[in-house]
């Protein structure tokens, strides 16, 4: 796995710190992680996974495609929603594209806290 973050990050152009911060680690973990001194924690790869649209099964074993493919439903769902008359839709929507990772993180946290 360690080979595989690396890549992901070499593709993104980003040093270790700025792969950790986009992540919430630091550099030194991911120092740590691409040297082999240390496995990442599963809310590390899930973190890796949701930031660069990596697939868990290429990340975690190596199966499959690298990168999840985007989905049209979910491109046609958020079109329909900008195109139709919910005004209350399109502010949530437009919202949510704006809001800053961490923050929007934390909502979903909220949110399904929320849902137990």
């Amino acid at each position: 796995m360690k080979t595989r973050i690396s890549l992901i990050r070499s593709k993104e152009g980003l040093s270790q710190e700025a792969f950790g911060k986009r992540i919430g680690v630091t550099g030194a973990a991911i120092s740590r992680i691409e040297s082999g001194d240390r496995e990442p924690s599963e809310p590390v790869v899930r973190a890796i996974c949701r930031e660069f649209g990596v697939s868990y099964d290429w990340l975690t074993e190596g199966i499959g495609p690298m990168y999840v493919p985007q989905s049209d439903n979910d491109i046609e769902l958020i079109t329909r929603a900008m195109e139709g008359k919910n005004e209350n839709k399109k502010q949530l929507i437009r919202i949510m594209a704006e809001m800053p990772d961490e923050l929007l993180d934390k909502m979903m946290e909220y949110l399904e806290s929320r849902l137990k």
